[in-house]
């Protein structure tokens, strides 16, 4: 174990995560023992802090400032000087940040989670005329992503965010997570028929082989059907679709499937999101027909 002393000259922290309640915390000898780890970062409280991670790192990238970079650390503090001892840190990092830079950094937070949670912190400013159109729109961009990945989700053990370590406010994540709104749905839906190869319910993920699939995007953003085929990752947040795919892989059999899809902000890579499952038998394939 190496250890490095910090001092920190001023606060570059963007975001801070911490579950709802409070870890039981016992100090033995001057050291902090918790009871649960795993109540220390929930599951979804380290995805939407990864997520959060890659699209701010996007945002420094679109803003051409290749000196900052986007890091996260988990930090432990000491028993009595705050109610959650144990949280996730995400700072701006690099030579040259400044308090304004980092201000920018906060509120481009706000706009991406805007996608998703439409909760708005206590006493929140205006924070439009913080960015230029190109920039909003790009940040927006990047909201829908992960509005999509946790779109319908149901997060029982909610998490907070505060947008820095000062803010004793911020966002909470709990409850039903909002179905995706009719202008993200804009990008089309994918049917097809495929054959699940592994899926991972803690992630909210899913292997699938398409053999057969067409889509309703419009003409200019229509992905062919040649690049619909093959392995791709689709999300998914429904236990009964989880359900159905175990009976198909236990079953060696197809499943038919229809899927939201979305360009992935800049890379216009799909983000495909199940939204109905119905399991075939493999002889049953030629009788499918795809409308």
């Amino acid at each position: 174990m190496t250890s490095h002393n910090s001092i920190e000259t001023s606060d570059t922290s963007i975001l801070v995560l911490h579950p709802l309640s409070a870890p039981n915390v016992i100090n033995t000898d001057g050291a902090l023992e918790f009871e649960e780890e795993r109540m220390l970062v929930l599951p979804a409280q380290q995805q939407l802090k990864d997520a959060m991670i890659r699209a701010l790192a996007e945002f420094v990238s679109f803003r051409r400032k290749s000196v900052f970079a986007i890091k996260s650390r988990f930090r432990v503090e000491s028993q009595g000087l705050t109610e959650f001892p144990a949280i996730n840190v995400v700072r701006l990092d690099g030579p040259g940040v400044t308090p304004d830079e980092v201000s920018l950094f906060r509120a481009a937070g706000r706009v991406i989670l805007g996608s998703m949670i439409l909760q708005r912190s206590l006493g929140e400013q205006d924070i439009s005329h913080l960015f230029s159109e190109k920039e909003r729109l790009f940040l927006v961009e990047q909201g829908n992503v992960i509005a999509a990945k946790f779109a319908n989700r149901s997060i029982t053990q909610g998490f907070k965010v505060r947008f820095g370590v000062t803010d004793l406010d911020g966002i909470t994540v709990q409850g039903v997570m909002p179905a995706l709104s009719l202008k993200q749905r804009a990008h089309g839906t994918v049917a097809g028929i495929c054959r699940p190869l592994g899926f991972d319910e803690q992630k909210g993920t899913a292997i699938l082989l398409v053999t057969e699939a067409a889509n309703d995007e419009e003409p200019e953003s229509n992905e062919s059907k040649e690049q619909l085929t093959g392995r791709i990752e689709v999300v998914c947040h429904n236990l009964s679709l989880f359900r159905t795919l175990a009976l198909a892989y236990a079953n060696r059999n197809l499943v038919e499937f229809k899927a939201l899809s979305q360009p992935e902000a800049r890379k216009k890579k799909p983000v495909f999101t199940l939204l109905e499952l119905l399991e075939i038998a493999a002889n049953d394939k030629d009788d499918f027909k795809l409308e």
